[in-house]
């Protein structure tokens, strides 16, 4: 016989638990509903808005000659319908997905309730200006100088398809490079694209056609991309002796043609992470030679190649304003793994079946040092094994991070190191003269070897001097080298510091730098104190160099 206090406190549980029950149902009946969008509400400004405009004749007549973006071209990237649940990362990912098409100064998304309650989603944007003179001219220590002159348009007739001609002066060449870019062909949406180089030692091109995953929430991607080439290669090799530094040169006449055919699927894809498989197959024809009539000098070489490789990727972005230009930047801070498999068989052509696998991973932290900067670290890693042949492969670990100590105030800093087995002619690691360290003649850091830093510290004093002009000062410190494995190190540096100069009608963050700089360290030879110039800064998140005449891709 049980007694009273037990079947009181048995009660008691179950009373208890059916009212938990019965809270849980309730709270589950008015949980609330993810608001539903109705209305998307596109919104375009010129260059100049309304209020702009009427301050000046100047901006009236800019903003007559310059088409506003079609509502189709931001359409194309919104990641959210009528009709469907609101979600926050949607809309963010959209705006950061505006924001990479570099087509406008300034870009909102917001929501707002009409009238009558319904919810709308209202995209706001405004034009840069498109339409971009490409001017920079950079003279080294030596009096060596290089330039590009010539105008790219990124916003052709409001559609974001791009065109781009110029001259280009360099140290070995010149000639007229041009290049477009379609991102959609009337009602198709593929990109579609080439680049041109007629230069004085030779020409060279590139083409590529097909759909790429434009977001994390693409499925799908393919592609068909080639180059073609017949030109000068030039393979430097820096000497120290006493009291000089020489430069040997030597020439390889190189022929090329290349095609690869590419394919992914993504078996996961939303907003912010996507898991994604895809193979690729190429064949490429080469053949360096030294002159018409001693070919063979470096391996003719036909042959075919095919890969395998997984992508995983949870994205994380980060904005800031006023850290490599005047302007909203997005910092990537993405974690992303990469992994390929090659296989180079012997019926591809190749003297022996090799194999090659490849690494490529990053990721990022925010919100680092007292919260106000973040930090980035990558690897980049290939080797591919043949018996028959030389194994080959390069190796870049890359350091990177940024500090915001005030508004106006930034501080960019970068380690990278590099390493490269039996590259082919003029694939090494080149630094010296735009490339770190600063103030350099070109090529005066060339290997298979290579290491450089960089720190700066930058001051954007006035955004819109003029509403047209961003007006800044910088200062710096370089250091690093390059040298083959056969040599001993080679280094030196640089520091300094100088104007800042960007456009306040700009899409990019981006500046133009005039600066003085004094070089340091035992291999500096001749004056130390010379002016470097260049557009945008050199960093961060920027690969090593390598001496690399091919045809540039689209802009």
């Amino acid at each position: 016989m049980r007694r009273p206090g037990s079947v009181l406190h048995a009660s008691a549980v179950i009373a208890l638990f059916s009212a938990a029950l019965a809270a849980a149902a309730s709270a589950q009946e008015v949980a609330p509903q993810a608001a539903i969008i109705d209305t998307i509400i596109i919104e375009r400004d010129n260059v100049f808005n309304e209020e702009e405009a009427a301050s000046s004749g100047i901006f009236r007549f800019m903003n007559k000659i310059h088409v506003t973006t079609k509502e189709f071209v931001i359409r194309d990237y919104l990641q959210f319908e009528a009709g469907e649940p609101l979600d926050s990362a949607s809309v963010e990912e959209t705006e950061r997905q505006l924001r990479l098409r570099r087509l406008f100064r300034e870009l909102t998304t917001d929501t707002v309730r009409l009238e009558d309650g319904r919810l709308a989603v209202k995209v706001h944007s405004q034009d840069g200006w498109s339409l971009k003179p490409k001017f920079k001219f950079s003279i080294a220590s030596t009096g060596d100088w290089t330039g590009t002159f010539g105008v790219n348009e990124i916003n052709l007739l409001g559609t974001g398809n791009q065109v781009y001609a110029a001259y280009v002066k360099e140290l070995d060449r010149d000639g007229l490079n041009a290049s477009a870019l379609f991102t959609r062909i009337f009602v198709w949406n593929f990109d579609a694209g080439g680049n041109y180089a007629g230069l004085s030692d030779g020409r060279n091109g590139n083409w590529l056609v097909g759909l790429p995953f434009r977001n994390t929430e693409s499925s799908k991607s393919y592609q068909w991309d080639g180059l073609w080439a017949d030109q000068d290669i030039i393979q430097y090799r820096v000497t120290d002796i006493p009291d000089s530094v020489v430069t040997d040169t030597t020439t390889y006449r190189r022929d090329a043609f290349i095609n690869t055919l590419k394919a992914g699927l993504a078996t996961r894809h939303v907003t912010g992470n996507y898991l994604r498989f895809g193979a690729d197959v190429g064949i490429r024809q080469e053949e360096f030679y030294l002159d018409p009539n001693a070919r063979g000098t470096v391996p003719d070489s036909i042959y075919g190649h095919v890969s395998v490789w997984s992508e995983l990727s949870k994205a994380k972005f980060v904005q800031y304003r006023r850290f490599n230009g005047f302007g909203t930047e997005d910092i990537d801070l993405s974690s992303t793994v990469r992994l390929t498999a090659t296989l180079a068989p012997e019926v591809f052509g190749w003297n022996g079946t090799g194999v090659g696998l490849g690494l490529s991973a990053a990721t990022g932290v925010n919100r680092v040092v007292a919260g106000r900067g973040w930090l980035w670290a990558s690897i980049d890693a290939n080797y591919l094994w043949n018996a028959a042949v030389q194994d080959s492969g390069r190796v870049i670990v890359n350091l990177a991070g940024g500090f915001k100590p005030a508004p106006r105030h930034s501080t960019a800093m970068q380690v990278q190191l590099g390493r490269m087995w039996n590259p082919k002619p003029g694939d090494e690691f080149d630094l010296g003269f735009e490339n770190a360290p600063r103030g350099w003649a070109a090529h005066s850091f060339v290997g298979d070897k290579a290491w450089w830093a960089q720190i700066e510290h930058r001051y954007f004093a006035v955004d819109k001097f003029l509403n047209l002009i961003g007006i800044g000062f910088g200062a710096f410190f370089d250091y690093g080298g390059a040298w083959y494995d056969d040599q001993s190190s080679r280094t030196g540096g640089s520091v300094g510091g100088g104007l800042r100069l960007g456009s306040a009608l700009s899409t990019v963050a981006m500046t133009g730098r005039i600066d003085i700089v004094y070089k340091i360290g035992e291999s500096a030879t001749g004056d130390r104190w010379v002016f470097a110039f260049g557009s945008g800064f050199a960093f961060p998140r920027r690969t090593i160099p390598v001496i690399n005449y091919r045809a540039q891709p689209p802009p």
